[in-house]
């Protein structure tokens, strides 16, 4: 009965991690903003992201925008 009840809680546990770390990707008319210092500033993160819409989804209206600041700390 014990080793029934752990198997239980442990398939439970794993069940609810598993949803946890789904990620919905972008909808239609979302807006991105990446925040931060100069790594985000100078960084490509914001057109890589894009790019990967764009060259996917090229009918999807998506605002992406880089707020990163050089010289700042998020």
């Amino acid at each position: 009965m014990k080793r029934m009840i752990v198997s239980l809680i442990t398939i439970v546990t794993l069940s609810f991690s598993i949803v946890a770390q789904t990620i919905s990707p972008f909808q239609e008319g979302d807006r991105a903003v990446f925040l931060g210092n100069s790594i985000t500033d100078g960084g490509h993160y914001h057109s890589y992201i894009w790019l990967y819409y764009m060259t996917r989804f090229p009918e999807m209206k998506l605002t992406i925008l880089n707020a990163g600041i050089g010289g700042n700390t998020a």
